[in-house]
């Protein structure tokens, strides 16, 4: 659910990083229906992803959305998860 929130608000508002120089000044709005795309966009994109993982017999490094969020380097150094 974050990371759809998230990716809509950039969406909405050019905001992809702090300090974006492209942002559009808007203030995002609620879209519920918005929220719903985002989070069918996400699921399909991770069933790809396990599919070729899968298919590959690869065992991938799994990053949760709210750690990378939260902490970028701790989520991309940490292993076991």
């Amino acid at each position: 659910m974050a990371q759809a929130v998230s990716w809509l608000r950039a969406e909405q508002t050019q905001l992809w990083y702090v300090g974006d120089a492209g942002a559009n000044g808007r203030a995002p709005r609620y879209d519920l229906d918005g929220i719903d795309e985002l989070l069918g966009t996400i699921e399909a994109h991770q069933a790809a992803w396990d599919e070729w993982f899968t298919a590959y017999r690869i065992v991938p490094h799994r990053v949760r959305y709210e750690d990378l969020a939260a902490d970028h380097w701790i989520a991309r150094h940490r292993s076991g998860t």
